[in-house]
């Protein structure tokens, strides 16, 4: 079983309150940092296992990914970075690929910037690039104490599996 793996852009009031409502997150100041973060806290994090071969790293598996940052319908913060369709493939994908690594079967990322789900597209990339379903909500993003809401439907879009996609869902509740 995975953990669940909470990332946070304290650069703002929004990231400070949000960080404020958490216990146990990972922070981050753009792609990269958060990349190489995440993975400290998965080594940091791993359960006790028994390895024969001394010096072979473990590390947990993710099963959650919450990123906590700023969004909107074309774009998502992933701290310092704005990352879109253009720019996504170029600038991002080669930063984000070895979190593939880290989730489990049934693991998932949430992005948790507000109007994210509208550019499926976008979350489609997201997907592709981990290898598992990606969530984000149509609405904005509200913090309410140790829980965070959107106030529209969320979106969950799948890999692509061989060629074809899974056609993505919406759904009222979070995930």
């Amino acid at each position: 079983m995975g953990v669940h793996v909470k990332v946070v852009d304290r650069s703002d009031w929004v990231g400070k309150v949000a960080s404020a409502s958490r216990l146990d997150e990972v922070y981050m100041s753009d792609a990269l940092s958060m990349v190489v973060n995440i993975t400290k806290y998965l080594r940091k994090n791993a359960p006790y296992s028994r390895v024969c071969a001394p010096g072979y790293a473990q590390s947990a598996k993710i099963s959650r990914l919450d990123i906590v940052d700023h969004g909107n319908e074309t774009s998502v913060q992933l701290g310092s970075d704005r990352v879109n369709t253009t720019n996504f493939d170029t600038s991002y994908r080669a930063i984000l690929l070895p979190l593939a690594l880290h989730f489990d079967k049934k693991g998932f990322a949430h992005l948790q910037n507000c109007n994210a789900g509208m550019n499926v597209p976008l979350l489609e990339k997201f997907a592709d690039t981990w290898g598992v379903p990606v969530v984000a909500g149509k609405g904005s993003d509200v913090e309410l104490g140790v829980t965070q809401i959107n106030v529209d439907k969320y979106v969950r879009v799948f890999p692509s599996r061989g060629g074809s996609r899974p056609k993505h869902d919406t759904f009222r509740w979070r995930p």
